[in-house]
């Protein structure tokens, strides 16, 4: 029971982590710069890592309209405020980001193989070690 309450709360909080103030560019800009410094990227790899982001930022306007986010916001606000939440209504209502959501993770994971490939060993060994590092704070956090 406590592993399903967990899952609605993380739900809940990834659906309005999507409508915090920062932008997703900027978050964006922040994990690119990251990257070229951890990894010391040469200059060539720059760019191609600098194509890669305009490439997602591109995608993700093309999937993401404003009306979309608000109309999903808006609903799923006056779900909340319902005596009783409707299972298939909250469905219903989020159903077009999931849909958004999946096409954007696929094709971040497309442009992720397309890093990766650019990479010396010792680059993806340092980048192995960061998200390994990275997992285990987030899970000593969510153990919490």
């Amino acid at each position: 029971m406590q592993k399903k309450f967990l899952i609605i709360i993380v739900s809940i909080l990834t659906l309005l982590h999507c409508f915090r103030e920062k932008s997703f560019e900027h978050r964006l800009e922040k994990i690119t710069s990251r990257l070229s410094s951890d990894l010391d990227l040469n200059s060539e790899q720059k760019f191609t890592l600098e194509k890669i982001k305009k490439e997602i930022i591109e995608k993700r306007k093309s999937l993401q309209t404003q009306k979309t986010v608000e109309t999903a916001r808006k609903e799923f606000i006056d779900i909340l405020r319902s005596e009783k939440i409707e299972l298939e209504k909250l469905k219903t209502t989020l159903a077009p980001l999931q849909t958004q959501n999946k096409e954007m993770r696929d094709f971040i994971l497309e442009k992720f193989v397309e890093f990766h490939s650019i990479l010396t060993l010792e680059q993806k060994r340092k980048l192995a070690e960061k998200i390994e590092s990275f997992s285990k704070r987030l899970e000593t956090h969510l153990e919490e």
